[in-house]
């Protein structure tokens, strides 16, 4: 083999093997936990909730989907925008490929965002008037 692709070779694998390891954040809660595993202290620390509301939430869950968990919260006496705050803190897995327009909603602001008015689940659209260029005015 070439020397200078031996050289070559050793200074990659010598960067591989020097370069720190940088983990990614999978896994960490980063604050918001599910609101089927959490323990009944943590769930009574969240937004709106009390002790009352923790204890019975632990009595009855799991949850299958965030729309039961969102009936439930409503039925102890929280008002949609309190629970709303709460899925801020708390989350119940959905799937995303099989979820209603209901489910998606209940995620937050985000889910808004991406429907239409119709309920049509849809990419964003652009303005009629622009184009796939970008165009500068001089002043």
């Amino acid at each position: 083999m070439n020397p200078r692709k031996n050289w070559l070779m050793a200074a990659v694998l010598a960067l591989f093997i020097a370069a720190p390891v940088t983990h990614a954040q999978v896994g960490k809660s980063q604050g918001v936990v599910d609101a089927n595993t959490a323990p009944e202290a943590d769930l009574a620390k969240m937004p709106h909730m009390t002790p009352a509301i923790a204890k019975a939430l632990v009595g009855v869950r799991p949850f299958k989907s965030i729309t039961d968990l969102n009936t439930f919260l409503i039925g102890q006496g929280l008002k949609q925008d309190e629970a709303m705050d709460f899925y801020k803190k708390a989350f119940i897995h959905i799937n995303l490929n099989t979820a209603t327009r209901d489910e998606i909603l209940l995620v937050g602001s985000r889910g808004r965002s991406s429907t239409r008015r119709s309920g049509s689940m849809s990419a964003p659209t652009r303005p009629r008037n622009s184009r796939n260029t970008a165009s500068f005015r001089s002043t």
